[in-house]
């Protein structure tokens, strides 16, 4: 059966989130001749990084340009082309954020779509963020199927008063082709200094300012270290200054944002996440599938993510001394974990993730 996919996302950069979309759309191209990426533009700005990155893929993206909190505009242009979408056959709308579930909910009302939602996340804000995702809780218990990347979202769509029968738990997947160990590539052979990374947006719920703090401890109880941020975000201007307080600029390096980060990861004798909130962390599977160790704090799926990989830590979140011993713990020099790099490919691949929303997707027109 041919479905017609809309995938539909509000998107800022090139982020965890923004990588499952895009590996959906590879996939889905091959098996359904109708896949598209819609993504929200505002008016009078360039397009988005998502969809300069899918046209740069050869995959199908389209911005739908918006204005202000609630466009009714951009909302009437959505609702048109669901309608030319579902003309030939079934059609899903996937709305991947809270605007997206809005505003798709709003614009699909009386037509024949199937609509479902995957939650990468929950970010936390007041006024306009509050009101999206009080509006967010009540549409999304029109939708067929409502996806979760980990056991704390499952948990809290149950505390909204969703159907049980409609959740459905996904895990995330990545290119395993193109993330996966590099032959030489680990410093742990470089007894000079220990090398850690992160790669994140540099936003408050990513909590970075704790891991500058953590680099300054270890340095002063003697550990040579360095560590690279990887992104870009509203957090740069306080982190810089965060840095330059504690006398870190040789510690610490900002790589903004990088094309290959499979050439980075296996360069890291450790990558190191202590968010606050999550998901399931695409960079930690993407580290995982590199065979870099990983010292992350223990929120969303992070707890399933490491349990039982000799060499990774899980670290109560927000725990300076636990973050400051794990890395100290570092100077061992772990050797590449291939096993975990085994466990992403047979668990975790972009394959196994878009096979699971085929299924959804069957479910939901059925």
């Amino acid at each position: 059966m041919s479905i017609a996919i809309n995938h539909l996302r509000s998107s800022t950069g090139l982020y965890g989130a923004e990588q499952v979309v895009l590996e959906l759309c590879r996939h889905q191209r091959a098996t359904h001749e109708s896949t598209r990426l819609l993504v929200f533009s505002p008016v009078g700005k360039p397009p988005p990084a998502l969809v300069e990155e899918a046209w740069r893929r050869g995959l199908r993206a389209e911005r739908l340009l918006c204005q202000g909190p609630l466009d009714p505009h951009c909302v009437a242009d959505l609702r048109r082309r669901l309608k030319q979408s579902c003309r030939s056959g079934p059609a899903i709308l996937h709305c991947h954020d809270y605007k997206s579930v809005v505003y798709g909910g709003l614009a699909s009302v009386g037509l024949p779509v199937a609509r479902v939602a995957t939650l990468h996340g929950w970010l936390e804000g007041g006024g306009r963020l509050r009101l999206y995702h009080w509006l967010e809780a009540r549409m999304l218990k029109s939708f067929k199927r409502v996806c979760a990347v980990s056991p704390m979202i499952v948990d809290q769509l149950l505390e909204q008063g969703l159907d049980a029968d409609h959740i459905r738990r996904v895990d995330n997947g990545i290119d395993t082709s193109r993330y996966r160990p590099r032959a030489g590539a680990s410093n742990a052979n470089r007894a000079s200094y220990l090398q850690i990374g992160t790669a994140a947006r540099l936003s408050p719920e990513k909590n970075l300012g704790l891991l500058v703090r953590a680099v300054g401890e270890c340095r002063d109880r003697g550990l040579e270290i360095r560590l690279d941020i990887v992104g870009d975000g509203p957090q740069r201007a306080e982190l810089d200054a965060l840095v330059a307080k504690l006398g870190l600029a040789r510690e610490i390096r900002f790589a903004g944002c990088l094309d290959s980060l499979e050439d980075w990861y296996p360069g890291l004798d450790a990558f190191v996440l202590p968010s606050l909130r999550e998901g399931m962390p695409i960079s930690i599977l993407e580290a995982l599938a590199c065979g870099c160790p990983v010292i992350a704090s223990d929120v969303g799926a992070v707890h399933e993510l490491l349990d039982g990989i000799a060499g990774c830590r899980v670290v109560a979140s927000n725990d300076l001394p636990a973050l400051v011993d794990a890395m100290l713990s570092l100077r061992e020099n772990p050797p590449p974990l291939l096993e975990a790099s085994d466990r992403v490919n047979c668990h975790y691949s972009s394959m196994v993730m878009a096979s699971r929303y085929a299924g959804i997707y069957r479910e939901a027109v059925s």
